[in-house]
């Protein structure tokens, strides 16, 4: 399996297919439950923050960025 580099799918990607596709979102939301766990801050909080807010800024921590790309592609 190859997972390109965490800057391949930008957050608006994400939140676009979250808003239009039924079965993106349920399965991100899944995904969201089982990585909350290990995450300092709710993973959701990262990825649907405004685009230069607070929040959008964990996506550059890697425990963040991979875990909203995984979702992405999963």
């Amino acid at each position: 399996m190859l997972f390109p580099d965490r800057d391949g799918c930008p957050p608006t990607t994400a939140r676009a297919l979250y808003g239009t596709f039924p079965a993106f979102r349920t399965a991100f939301d899944t995904l969201l439950g089982a990585l909350d766990c290990c995450l300092p801050a709710p993973l959701v909080a990262a990825v649907f923050a405004p685009a230069h807010g607070v929040d959008a800024q964990l996506l550059e921590d890697p425990r963040y960025g991979r875990a909203a790309l995984f979702g992405y592609q999963d």
